[in-house]
């Protein structure tokens, strides 16, 4: 099991996503495209991630990914996370305002 992360902890990792989402916005469109049509990652599913979430990945990760899914999604699929297994990246889901803490 995962240690609870602090608060601390936690703001360094918004901020680093943060970052990583403002450094994807700042790209040209072009290279955007190139990175969307060269990584083509979907969900369990069969669903293509936004072009965002795919390259906040790819940055995270430091590797193309082709199927990428939540714990849930993969149970749903037939398939199970393994003991020791962990996530290779995180893509930010909006939720609707909240407070700053």
């Amino acid at each position: 099991m995962m240690a609870k992360r602090t608060k601390e902890e936690i703001k360094i990792w918004r901020d680093n996503m943060k970052a990583l989402s403002a450094k994807i916005k700042a790209m040209p469109d072009s290279e955007k495209q190139g990175l969307w049509k060269k990584l083509g990652t979907i969900t369990p599913e069969g669903h293509c991630l936004s072009l965002h979430n795919t390259i906040m990945l790819y940055y995270q990760s430091g590797r193309m990914l082709n199927q990428v899914g939540g714990f849930k999604q993969w149970q749903r699929n037939g398939r199970q996370v393994r003991k020791g297994e962990s996530c290779v990246g995180s893509i930010l889901v909006p939720i609707g305002a909240g407070k700053e803490e």
